[in-house]
């Protein structure tokens, strides 16, 4: 499972999850009018219009500590994110 947290410049954080990296590229690719065939491609396409992105596993998300732009916010929805998906 991947937990994924968006930062975009003037709005504030949005996080979600993807089952798998395969599951990540075709959420993403939803959004694309490109066809995006690895994860990479697909972790850049949606990095582009952002101030940040990051994107965790579950042993990675339960570490994690946002500093910066959005740190507040960008906690709090990956923290409401982990206690709903993580066990």
């Amino acid at each position: 499972m991947l937990f994924i947290v968006e930062i975009p410049h003037r709005l504030p954080p949005r996080a979600w999850v993807a089952e798998s990296k395969p599951d990540f590229i075709t959420k993403v690719e939803a959004t694309c009018p490109h066809d995006l065939e690895t994860f990479d491609q697909a972790a850049e396409y949606l990095r582009d219009d952002l101030h940040s992105c990051v994107i965790l596993t579950i042993d990675e998300a339960r570490e994690y500590e946002f500093g910066g732009h959005w740190a507040f916010a960008a906690q709090f929805a990956l923290d409401d994110l982990l206690e709903r998906w993580a066990d």
